[in-house]
């Protein structure tokens, strides 16, 4: 998961869900950490262990960024953390995450390694939801590839867009497909949107 994070830095370059939010930011900060550090040692699902039919839902979290390609401490536009439901159908072949309750991170850390999240940060709710519909790329394959769509409204009024028609896509791991991650990402004009979604079986 560290590893998609950083590579966002060099890759080169609807919403109605937020505000009132139902959930602290406290509560998602700490689902976010637990994932990252679980996802660590994430090993993907191999094809043969992927159940054939029926659906799996996952609950987890989303990381949610913009970079600049200055590569110094003020790379960071944009940082937010929120919430993400996540189903796996595999009588259709679909991997499939929406993510809301979204919070600002108002005090952005130089770098975005996810345990800087233990350090003391801000957050406050914005609104706003992104979806991430993929599909595998082959059929029975631990491999899921598309697209996203939604926005996220920054603190500072700026829409965070999501509209990504290519570039997403996600992996199962664990035994019989225990967790999913899945990442969308853009690069246009020096900027990098994107964002990370994990989650794992409730």
């Amino acid at each position: 998961m560290k590893k998609f994070l950083a590579s966002l830095a060099t890759i080169g370059l609807c919403a109605s869900c937020g505000g009132t939010s139902a959930v602290t930011f406290e509560e998602v900060r700490q689902e976010f950490v637990r994932l990252d550090d679980q996802f660590d040692n994430f090993e993907p699902t191999p094809d043969t262990e992927l159940p054939q039919s029926g659906s799996t839902t996952y609950q987890g979290a989303a990381l949610a960024v913009v970079l600049n390609s200055s590569g110094g401490p003020n790379s960071t536009e944009f940082l937010a953390v929120g919430r993400s439901r996540v189903t796996a159908n595999f009588d259709s072949g679909t991997l499939s995450s929406v993510s809301n309750n979204f919070f600002e991170i108002t005090n952005v850390p130089s770098d975005l390694s996810a345990p800087r999240l233990n350090d003391d940060p801000e957050g406050e709710a914005i609104a706003g939801e992104v979806r991430i519909s993929l599909r595998q790329t082959i059929p029975g394959a631990n491999s899921f590839e598309g697209g996203s769509s939604g926005s996220l409204s920054s603190l500072s009024g700026a829409i965070i867009d999501f509209d990504i028609s290519s570039s997403a896509n996600g992996l199962l791991g664990g035994e019989n497909g225990e967790a999913a991650t899945l990442a969308t990402a853009r690069g246009d004009r020096g900027i990098v949107t994107g964002m990370v979604v994990v989650a794992d079986k409730p």
